[in-house]
């Protein structure tokens, strides 16, 4: 029998021995440390836009329901409906058309089920006895049929649709709490499916997701449990291999994708310590033959893990989630690596997600259910986003006819590369005396590099100084005198001579012609615009 190591103390209590595993667990996730490498950038939404839809609304899916090549919007209410939204194509919608579908609807996702080129829409329907998953078929004009059930469920927990077998026809994957199966619904392209093929998991299974894991074409099936997933490799015919367990921690939420640009899809999960510690962010880089790198810890998380979309135009999926009203934004990096989350408010309360462009702008936009105002918000996403450095005039302070010069720096603070115009404005700065300077950028329009930046040339011309008329006048008066001497008669070269002593003594009265210089300042704003985004810098100059 092994004795007890004399460095550890006799007996500790219960409560010493929750406090030591409380300070491991919490030593072993901040020995985790995250490195942001490479320049941040910069995501901002427009005020959250809300519509009204059915009573109290749960889940989202957007696609173009009506085949005007415009995206809309449909709300799985707890209410037992169904809302949708028709898209205009600029990121304002029309009221909603809500109609009854089931019970509790607890979640929506859209494809083409029976070939159309219309998306369907399948749906999961609560009771108190049982939750069901449905079809609703497309009938065209953004309206659909009735619900078709699927059989043999009991509870279904999730469901994910893809093509398992190969036959390009969209197939329905269950998970099935109730009965610890998992029911895979091969689709036969008219709307129906076959008889289910059912997966006995060695685990209650949560949710499931379905992508190609091992790079061989068809997608493979990953299976949330307590304290990881369960990976099954597809065999291409709508069967799936044993499953191997892939540890990533306690009570786990994960999304598929490709984090790190290398073709190979990765892991990103939210998961709890035993001690019921606030959730952590990590990743599991795959290895693109089934099997996963050992996770890295990212930070803490936030809210529930929700989808994973590009939000900074760098093409590389950024991750979001949501809760209390808000929704927070890891930026990826483009290697793995994360910014710390940004955050911003969609509602009063916040369910589920969605992200698409609705606008047509290259942005990728927010959708997000508010359960407690029964209303869908949208957040449109506002693409570029920029900053200027400050402008400084070399030289100045100049005088009149002369000219200044200054370097705009435009940088651009993510990855949306669209053309930046450029203008600018003088306007004048208290008692200002003289013709107002004129400005000029060379280029008027620029395109930085992603997270770079670019440089315009501003030019500001002044006039040269315009005699005053006390200086002019006395002048005047003696070339008319002038003149007149040589031109005139007897009297008039009297009248001459008098004018030009007249002259003198104005000349000299108004100070020898000489006027000391009005020292007048103006103020010089560059201004720079993409779509709706701007940004002002303004700087100072003094004219002699």
């Amino acid at each position: 029998m092994c004795q007890r190591p004399a460095f550890l103390p006799t007996r500790p209590s219960a409560e010493k021995v929750s406090s030591l595993m409380r300070s491991l667990f919490l030593t072993c996730l901040l020995t985790h440390t995250f490195a942001v490498r490479g320049n941040a950038s910069t995501v901002q939404f427009d005020i959250a836009k809300a519509y009204a839809v059915g009573n109290t609304p749960k889940a989202v899916v957007v696609a173009d329901f009506n085949g005007d090549g415009r995206l809309d919007i449909a709300v799985a209410n707890l209410s037992g409906t169904i809302s949708i939204l028709l898209g205009k194509g600029d990121g304002t919608f029309q009221t909603a058309n809500t109609f009854t579908a089931g019970t509790q609807i607890q979640s929506v996702a859209a494809s083409d089920l029976n070939g159309d080129t219309k998306p369907d829409l399948v749906i999961s329907d609560s009771t108190l006895t049982s939750t069901q998953v449905g079809v609703l078929l497309n009938s065209g004009a953004g309206t659909f049929g009735s619900v078709q059930t699927l059989p043999g469920i009991t509870i279904a927990s999730s469901f994910a649709l893809s093509d398992v077998d190969g036959d390009l026809n969209t197939d329905l994957v269950v998970s099935d709490t109730g009965a610890n199966v998992i029911h895979v619904f091969r689709g036969k392209g008219d709307g129906s499916f076959q008889a289910p093929l059912d997966i006995v998991p060695s685990f209650v299974p949560k949710t499931i997701h379905l992508a190609d894991v091992n790079n061989d074409g068809s997608p493979d099936l990953a299976i949330t449990g307590f304290n990881g997933f369960g990976l099954l490799l597809s065999n291409g015919d709508g069967t799936f291999q044993s499953p191997l367990f892939v540890s990533t921690g306690f009570s786990t939420s994960i999304l598929p994708g490709d984090l790190n640009q290398d073709g190979k899809t990765d892991v990103a999960a939210f998961v709890s310590g035993i001690f019921n510690q606030k959730p952590f962010f990590l990743t599991r880089l795959g290895n693109g033959d089934g099997t996963f790198q050992s996770s890295k810890s990212i930070g803490t998380a936030a809210g529930t893990l929700s989808l994973l979309a590009d939000f900074d135009g760098d093409h590389v999926p950024d991750v979001v989630a949501g809760g209390g009203g808000s929704v927070f934004l890891w930026i990826n990096h483009g290697d793995a690596m994360f910014q710390a989350p940004i955050s911003t408010v969609a509602g009063p309360t916040s369910s589920g997600i969605g992200a698409a462009d609705l606008n047509g702008d290259g942005a990728t936009d927010l959708i997000v259910t508010n359960p407690v105002q029964n209303a869908v918000s949208v957040l449109l996403n506002s693409g570029t986003q920029l900053s200027l450095n400050s402008l400084t005039l070399n030289p100045s302070s100049i005088t009149r006819g002369q000219s200044t010069t200054a370097t705009l720096t435009v940088n651009l603070l993510n990855s949306f590369t669209k053309p930046i115009a450029l203008s600018c404005e003088v306007v004048p700065s208290g008692q200002s005396q003289g013709p107002t300077p004129t400005c000029l950028l060379e280029p008027k329009s620029v395109s930085p590099a992603a997270n770079a930046s670019a440089t315009s040339r501003l030019t500001v011309n002044t006039s040269s100084a315009l005699a005053s008329a006390s200086t002019l006048l006395p002048f005047a008066i003696a070339s008319f005198g002038l003149l007149s001497i040589v031109s005139g008669s007897f009297r008039k070269r009297r009248f001459a001579l008098v004018a030009i002593f007249g002259g003198l003594a104005l000349q000299v009265a108004c100070g020898g012609g000489h006027t000391p210089p009005q020292t007048s300042g103006y103020s010089i704003t560059v201004t720079a615009k993409s779509g709706a985004v701007q940004q002002t810098t303004t700087t100072f100059l003094t004219v002699q």
